[in-house]
């Protein structure tokens, strides 16, 4: 939501990454995880990520393709500025668990797991600390 909001305000196309995955490959990510693996879903994202960053966008990653060091670097060398929407456990598993497009977070205990285990590669990026504000407070936040 921030993301189309944010690319809107700016002007600029706004591209998510599963979104462009899942055209690609023609199938949802949870079929790619499911027939494929984490692990060639992963490969994708690393495939794809160059080619989003090389026109001015409003780019969406979730939140395993930023633990990615390669991806982390595809970002710093496209100089883009990455950011990231910093929410406690409790309420990204509000707005993202048991969502089927999300086959990471099917189960809480495993989703708190994994949020703690990102959480040392997500602070490489400047935070967003929603407190409590709306996406569109954020972005006339961040624009203004």
């Amino acid at each position: 939501t921030l993301g189309r909001q944010l690319a809107k305000r700016l002007d600029l196309p706004c591209l998510d990454l599963d979104a462009v995955i899942e055209a690609r490959e023609g199938r949802p990510v949870a079929e790619i995880f499911a027939a494929s693996g984490e692990g060639a879903f992963r490969a994708l994202e690393a495939a794809i990520l160059p080619g989003l960053l090389s026109e001015p966008a409003v780019v969406i990653l979730g939140g395993g393709a930023w633990e990615s060091p390669m991806n982390r670097a595809t970002v710093a060398a496209a100089d883009v500025a990455p950011l990231w929407l910093a929410e406690s456990p409790l309420r990204a598993w509000e707005r993202a668990g048991r969502d089927p497009n999300r086959p990471l977070a099917q189960d809480r205990e495993g989703f708190m797991v994994r949020w703690a285990a990102r959480m040392p590669a997500w602070t490489h990026a400047p935070a967003i600390l929603a407190f409590g504000h709306s996406s569109r407070e954020l972005v006339s936040a961040l624009v203004d």
